[in-house]
């Protein structure tokens, strides 16, 4: 703020001087023709002259002045927007930079992002497969469930049919050692029940075959071996 005043009270003097002078001049001219003389009329009139050349000057010396500091302050003010413009241009390149910078990571997590939701879908197209193939096992073991409950079942009834077959056999086996009792002689002939002839299913029939054979064959061992006992205490 010194400066600006300084130069404010300097322009104000020369301006002040300039009047001056011309009204010294003019005081000078008016009283030299008052007086009517030609030669203080002429060296008022040089004097005058020289007052206003004076005057001129001052007035000129200060507007080139003027325009040397409004110069010289349009150059100091340019110079501080050329350093104001490079420290922006500095704070731009590195905000530029961090923006860069920010950019990349954000393209790098997208790329991450992108990655982690493919494997993701993978995944679960992975798990849909095995859910599909988990389906099938599932039916296929539903299946296998509903054969081998059917064959419990089957067994279920072989088994019944062949304790009643055994039942059946078993009390053919006590009337047959009764009658063995009776008169021990040997069986020759298998005799077949009645209720070999009733049975409808091959299978079951073919069972109890077996076991009525098995029984016949239980029955004439210990019939022999009775005999045996019989003859060794005869003798």
């Amino acid at each position: 703020m010194g400066i600006p005043a300084a130069r404010r009270q300097a322009r104000s003097a020369r301006i002040t001087a300039a009047v001056g002078l011309l009204a010294v001049a003019s005081i000078a001219l008016g009283a030299s023709l008052a007086t009517g003389e030609q030669f203080l009329v002429g060296a008022a009139g040089v004097f005058a002259l020289a007052m206003g050349w004076t005057a001129l000057r001052l007035a000129w010396t200060g507007l080139v002045q003027d325009r040397y500091s409004h110069a010289v302050d349009r150059t100091e003010l340019a110079q501080a927007y050329r350093e104001l413009f490079a420290a922006r241009a500095v704070e731009h390149a590195g905000f530029v930079a961090s923006l860069a910078e920010r950019l990349a990571h954000r393209d790098r997590m997208i790329e991450e992002l992108e990655g982690a939701m493919a494997g993701v879908e993978m995944r679960a197209v992975e798990a849909e497969a095995s859910a599909l193939t988990y389906r099938h096992r599932l039916g296929d073991a539903i299946d296998q469930i509903g054969a081998m409950e059917s064959l419990i079942s089957r067994n279920l009834r072989e088994q019944g049919l062949r304790q009643q077959a055994a039942a059946a056999q078993a009390q053919s086996g006590e009337q047959q050692e009764q009658g063995a009792a009776a008169a021990p002689t040997p069986l020759r002939h298998a005799v077949v029940p009645e209720w070999a002839d009733l049975e409808t299913d091959p299978v079951t029939a073919l069972m109890a075959w077996e076991e009525h054979a098995a029984d016949v064959a239980q029955t004439t061992g210990r019939h022999a071996d009775w005999g045996e006992d019989s003859r060794a205490e005869n003798a």
